[in-house]
């Protein structure tokens, strides 16, 4: 989730066994660019989808590389067109004439999946570093890490109340989402500002 250029696929994709890799993206630029460095780093086991995790983890089993699913936000579709990205499967809810203007080999409807299982496709790892704001994803995330799967979840706390801060964060989720989990660790991985992490 939230996997910009595909730095983390990347990494994954070299230094793991992993067989596939999903990578779900917002910017359109991003994935545009992160396209280019699979290809750069020639990496041949990374699906890139762009949009909305909200819309794109629902169905991602159902998927291929290249896709997209977008809404019909005016700005969003101006920047995709920007972007130059080529798009694989097209899916959008309501048609805009703008669309015609993005690059796509076939437009389909959202509507086309929603009668498909969701959170169909079950993943071994999910990291989702977006520090602000990652814990909103995790009723996306859940339900689609297997049994016993870790989730890397990347959060802003002030130092002292690292700990505490992740313990509070996942019990009031766990308790939302109900779901039961078990921190492995917890790492300092950078700082935004003085004395917060």
């Amino acid at each position: 989730m939230f996997s910009g250029v595909n730095v983390y696929p990347i990494y994954i994709a070299k230094y793991s066994k992993a067989k596939i890799i999903y990578s779900i993206e917002l910017n359109p630029f991003a994935v545009k660019y992160g396209l280019e460095n699979l290809r750069i780093n020639k990496i041949n086991n990374v699906i890139t989808l762009l949009g909305d995790v909200k819309d794109v983890s629902k169905y991602i089993g159902y998927l291929e590389n290249g896709d997209a699913i977008i809404k019909n936000d005016l700005e969003y579709i101006k920047d995709i067109i920007d972007s130059g990205l080529e798009i694989n499967n097209l899916y959008i809810y309501e048609y805009d004439e703008m669309i015609k203007n993005i690059k796509y080999k076939k437009l389909r409807y959202v509507s086309e999946l929603e009668n498909l299982e969701k959170f169909n496709k079950k993943f071994d790892r999910i990291i989702m570093p977006l520090p602000k704001e990652s814990h909103t994803f995790l009723e996306y995330a859940i339900p689609l890490i297997k049994d016993n799967g870790i989730i890397h979840l990347y959060q802003f706390f002030e130092e002292e109340k690292i700990k505490e801060g992740a313990i509070d964060l996942l019990e009031k989720y766990s308790n939302e989402l109900n779901f039961k989990y078990e921190i492995l660790n917890i790492l300092k991985v950078g700082d935004i500002a003085p004395r917060k992490l």
